[in-house]
């Protein structure tokens, strides 16, 4: 169990940190199966970059961490993410405000207990 009392959970032979995480990957199975999603790629890894400046003026863009988002998902319409959360601490509100700064247009989508079910 982790400091926020989630479960590491197991499905389909990977595991999940929490058990909202594995009935998502559960629900996204079936919706792949119904044909309502082309496919899910679970721990989708997404640098984070920050610009530096050097003595002449120029702009160096440098990693400084990676955000792993609980699913990248590609539909018809295609592709967004989601994000799993049944705890906004503030590591995740810092990293998903750098997030959507660096990529504006990408369409995350924060789900909770509610809407997963």
């Amino acid at each position: 169990m982790s400091k926020y009392k989630s479960k590491w959970t197991e499905y389909n032979g990977r595991k999940y940190q929490s058990v909202l995480e594995s009935t998502r990957a559960q629900q996204l199975d079936l919706l792949k199966k119904a044909d309502e999603i082309i496919e899910w790629e679970p721990q989708f890894k997404i640098p984070l970059y920050t610009a530096v400046e050097d003595k002449q003026g120029n702009l160096t863009r440098i990693r400084v961490c990676d955000y792993i988002i609980d699913f990248k998902i590609t539909s018809e319409s295609g592709i967004y993410f989601e994000e799993i959360k049944g705890f906004e601490n503030e590591i995740f509100k810092i990293k998903y405000k750098w997030l959507k700064l660096q990529h504006p247009n990408w369409d995350v989508r924060v789900l909770t207990k509610r809407e997963i079910g």
